[in-house]
């Protein structure tokens, strides 16, 4: 599934507050979209730090724990990024570039992928939210 195809009921505006229609919301009740120029990116950012907040209790630090949201405009400015919405919330995130250049020596094939930003807020973790964000990621 590419990504364009998980949106095919448009694009439409990128996760926000007064944004409650979710383009292709299924059955689960969720919807995914696009992040466009111009959204907020403290929201995509707090979910990020929730997301990776019990990995930083325990230790292990990413980058998305406590990044800011100038990191989080810059990261999502790097590829294609899509939000699952519930209820008008953000409850998930992905950032997708591909071909994705890679240093020299990476074990990676000529034109891999790659993805980073993959969040998914705690209490909706392993639902279909999350489930759609890795198909698209792969």
């Amino acid at each position: 599934m590419s990504i364009d195809d998980a949106t095919a009921a448009g694009p439409g505006p990128g996760p926000g507050p007064g944004r409650d229609a979710e383009p292709g919301a299924g059955a689960g009740g969720f919807g995914l979209r696009g992040f466009q120029d111009g959204d907020s990116v403290e929201e995509p950012t707090a979910l990020l730090h929730r997301a990776y907040a019990d990995h930083a209790a325990a230790g292990r630090v990413f980058f998305a724990s406590y990044q800011s949201p100038r990191d989080t405009r810059h990261r999502l400015s790097r590829g294609e990024c899509r939000g699952a919405t519930r209820g008008g919330a953000l409850v998930g995130t992905v950032t997708v570039s591909a071909p994705h250049s890679t240093p020299d020596g990476c074990p990676a094939p000529a034109g891999a992928g790659s993805f980073w930003q993959l969040a998914v807020d705690p209490p909706q973790r392993g639902s279909e939210p999350g489930h759609r964000l890795l198909e698209l990621a792969a």
